[in-house]
């Protein structure tokens, strides 16, 4: 389900959120990872 909302996005682009700090993450090795909360929360930010 969490791949359906983030269809639009890239793994690209979440990884630059996640490193300028605008999507919370933390990073495991070479891969960033999140959570639902806070790519809801960074949804909701941007409208």
């Amino acid at each position: 389900m969490l791949q359906k909302r983030l269809r639009h996005y890239c793994q690209e682009y979440l990884s630059l959120l996640a490193r300028t700090g605008r999507l919370e993450a933390v990073k495991r090795g070479r891969n960033w990872v999140t959570t639902r909360a806070a790519v809801a929360a960074y949804r909701a930010s941007v409208g």
